[in-house]
């Protein structure tokens, strides 16, 4: 019998790995079209952020992709 909590699958849970639609949102920086305000707290995990101050800058060549309007 397995060691596990009633309701518990003994699975860590999986890493967030950006970029990923479903948790990346973006914001244009008025016409600069090469990169877009990163809106994901704590994006420093993905390859495509770059820290800017307090906040980051999303570098992913389809950034209009993660668009939050």
């Amino acid at each position: 019998m397995p060691d596990s909590t009633e309701g518990e699958t003994g699975n860590p849970p999986s890493p967030r790995v950006l970029p990923d639609p479903a948790i990346c949102h973006t914001r244009p920086i008025g016409e600069i079209r090469s990169f877009a305000t990163c809106l994901v707290k704590c994006p420093s995990t993905c390859p495509h952020v770059m820290s800017y101050g307090s906040s980051y800058l999303c570098r992913h060549p389809d950034w209009e992709q993660f668009l939050k309007l």
